[in-house]
């Protein structure tokens, strides 16, 4: 049995069990639990949520005796197995013509795997007992690129209709190709062009694009060489497929990060976006990592972290409350991970009451859910060097500010108060597209609105003189105004 170490990462921890970033002790032994599997080496190819709290996860076996079996294993919340789904608790998916790599939770917790099926990508539909569910597509079976297009990014909607994007070649130029599907898995003629949308990127080479749905748009994120030169673009479109030309330069951004630098990116409520880039140095044999923040105009925003950019970690989970977690996991030249994360506020100064810590601390290949309740629980396996068992290991950490708002945390002041019309509010932590109302002494709504600046104001000239008060959405403390 491998030993479990505690490990800081060099961080002061003297706070309590319960601080956000610390192992939730409630789960397993000291927030780790470990499942012993036959096996030669593991790796985790995705997991998700289920709406019970139960958690799905998508395992590659490498035991060439036995074809490098894929299956599916569901844990209660607890981490132990849930043995009411499938064959005690284990699906067994595999397939020697398909390689299986995502997995997503729907709604009603029935659940998509996709991979290549002899090459070809592939989506399956299985109900929530792990049965496939023969009424999705071509009896649970759906390939849904057309027309020589190929891809593999999804998008699945709540109703869950889903997106695909790819890219298709047409006349000898380079086209980004959307594809809505209905629930059923059937094509959505009323999209587009019979359920298709085509958008000529030009005259471009080695393109790679991947996409997010963010409220009403999709966000695409291409890359390619233009003239022989890299680069890493931002594209914005409607749900109806159209370019968004109101987003950038005619809908396009370009990422203004270095051409080494891999990058991924999240939105902010207010339209922002978090870069985060890496790339492995061969020099050094290091991982380098940075985060920049830009407006939707493809600017970076220079008071954001230490002059415009967050150095040493990259991703980005931007959380309900606009909070955002970054990775700083360590890797070894020998695929070893060492998880550390950190979490920031929206103008990228570092959130102090999150500290980082872990009672294991050497992995193999991991993924990282957000739960529902907030925590972040990492579901992984140990690396092949600290064998010869390779167990599958899941860790749970405390993560608490999904459920307390940001300015809650702080103090805050209104001056003057009171005041003949302008109120003028401050808090320590910005606020960020932030509802608020205020009630006349009947409880009428006399103003309503959002605040979005570090001080913002309301303005009561045109209210009756008397008691108002100021209530912040998701705040419990209500807080009175007195107009003059």
């Amino acid at each position: 049995m491998k030993k479990i170490l505690c490990f800081c990462l060099g961080i002061l921890f003297s706070v309590s069990f319960a601080q956000d970033g610390s192992p939730d002790l409630s789960f397993g032994i000291d927030g780790v639990v470990i499942h012993e599997l036959a096996g030669d080496e593991h790796w985790v190819q995705g997991a998700g949520e289920k709406s019970d709290s139960k958690v799905l996860v998508l395992l590659k076996t490498f035991d060439a005796q036995n074809g490098d079996p894929e299956r599916i294993f569901a844990f209660n919340e607890d981490g132990s197995i849930d043995t009411n789904f499938s064959n005690n608790g284990i699906l067994d998916i595999s397939n020697p013509e398909f390689d299986y790599d995502n997995l997503i939770v729907l709604p009603g917790d029935s659940f998509f795997v996709s991979g290549l099926n002899n090459s070809v990508f592939t989506v399956v539909k299985y109900d929530d007992e792990g049965n496939i569910d023969a009424s999705f597509g071509n009896n649970g079976q759906l390939q849904p690129y057309l027309n020589g297009a190929i891809g593999s990014a999804m998008i699945v909607n709540d109703d869950q209709s889903l997106f695909f994007l790819g890219n298709q070649i047409i006349g000898g130029i380079p086209h980004i190709v959307f594809y809505k599907y209905l629930e059923n898995g059937s094509l959505d003629t009323t999209f587009g062009d019979n359920g298709e949308v085509l958008y000529a990127l030009g005259n471009v080479t080695d393109v790679f694009a991947g996409f997010r749905k963010v409220d009403d748009f999709f966000y695409l994120d291409i890359k390619f060489q233009e003239n022989g030169v890299s680069s890493k673009n931002i594209y914005r479109f409607l749900l109806n497929g159209d370019l968004d030309v109101s987003f950038g330069t005619n809908g396009r951004i370009i990422i203004p990060i270095e051409e080494e630098f891999f990058t991924s990116f999240s939105v902010f409520n207010d339209g922002n976006i978090l870069i985060g880039g890496s790339f492995w140095d061969i020099n050094t044999d290091s991982l380098i990592r940075k985060t920049i923040k830009i407006n939707s105009q493809g600017e970076i925003i220079q008071d954001f972290g230490n002059g415009g950019v967050i150095n040493g970690l990259s991703g980005g989970h931007i959380q309900g409350n606009q909070r955002f977690i970054l990775d700083g996991t360590f890797f070894d030249f020998e695929g070893g991970a060492s998880p550390f994360f950190s979490r920031y506020f929206p103008n990228g100064n570092l959130d102090t009451s999150f500290q980082f810590s872990t009672n294991y601390y050497e992995l193999g290949v991991f993924s990282i859910l957000h739960l529902q309740n907030g925590k972040i629980l990492l579901v992984g396996s140990d690396i092949w060097y600290n064998g010869p068992e390779i167990n599958i290991i899941l860790q749970r950490f405390n993560n608490s500010p999904l459920s307390i708002p940001d300015i809650e945390q702080n103090k805050i002041a209104i001056y003057p108060n009171p005041s003949s019309g302008i109120f003028q509010i401050q808090n320590e932590t910005p606020f960020y597209n932030t509802p608020y109302e205020i009630f006349d002494s009947l409880g009428r709504v006399v103003l309503s609105g959002h605040f979005n600046e570090n001080s913002p104001s309301i303005n009561l000239s045109n209210v009756e003189s008397g008691v108002c008060f100021l209530k912040v959405s998701e705040i419990s403390q209500t807080i009175k105004l007195l107009k003059k």
